[in-house]
């Protein structure tokens, strides 16, 4: 794997620490304010707009609006020296970082959907379990292929960007 790609899956694990941090503040309170009864009722479309709307949809955003703003890049980006740029070299509008994001998320937004399937779907649902499952590993597999090759991800590719050197600001800042 080449230096940029390792420090892109490296700058994603660091960002990926605040998913964890929100995730535990979120489902923490809805632990707390229901006295860990939090099943979701209502089946699977309502367990997945529930954990869309409060962890992949805020992690989508954190990345859009991060790497739409002056500095380019999110926390783990920027504390590795990189930064998220268009072809062209200029800033990538929000519009444009945002479908970057969820287009990166698909894998993780089918890991999801799997996991909904599996606890509110029933047994006729079984199959797509798997199915879910599988097509998520494949997507994260993909991503990590293409890095391994330091060729565009297709969330790249989409919206016409590119992650380059940047200034390192270090773990302090």
């Amino acid at each position: 794997m080449n230096p940029l790609a390792f420090r892109r899956v490296f700058a994603f694990v660091l960002d990926s620490l605040v998913a964890v941090v929100w995730g535990c503040v979120v489902f923490g309170a809805v632990y707390w304010a229901t006295g860990g009864e939090f099943v979701a009722a209502g089946g699977v479309l309502r367990a997945e707009a529930l954990s869309f709307g409060v962890m992949t949809l805020p992690f989508a955003l954190y990345f859009a609006v991060l790497e739409s703003s002056a500095q380019q890049a999110t926390w783990g980006k920027r504390r590795l020296g990189l930064r998220v740029e268009r072809l062209d070299g200029g800033r990538l509008a929000f519009g444009a970082a945002l479908a970057r994001a969820l287009i990166k998320f698909v894998p993780w937004e089918l890991a999801h959907l799997g996991l909904n399937v599996t606890f509110f779907g029933g047994k006729q649902l079984e199959v797509w379990t798997y199915v879910l499952m599988i097509a998520s590993w494949l997507g994260v597999f993909v991503y990590a292929y293409l890095l391994y090759l330091n060729r565009a991800m297709p969330y790249d590719r989409v919206v016409g960007a590119r992650v380059v050197e940047g200034r390192a600001l270090g773990f302090a800042n």
